[in-house]
């Protein structure tokens, strides 16, 4: 099976723990994930979330 490289907004705030709205897109404002924005969609590259999570890890 495939993995996906990118992930919606609504998806990645899942892999996130289920993290609000406003925080998942503050954390994108301040640059702690990256964005890629297709037409109106905003996506989220999987990488990006693993970087996060990996930061917050060694701090």
């Amino acid at each position: 099976m495939v993995q996906p490289l990118l992930v919606d907004t609504s998806k990645g705030r899942e892999m996130l723990g289920g993290m609000g709205k406003t925080q998942f897109f503050e954390l994108l404002k301040q640059g702690k994930l990256k964005r890629i924005k297709i037409g109106t969609k905003t996506l989220v590259p999987i990488s990006s979330i693993q970087e996060y999570v990996a930061s917050l890890e060694a701090a």
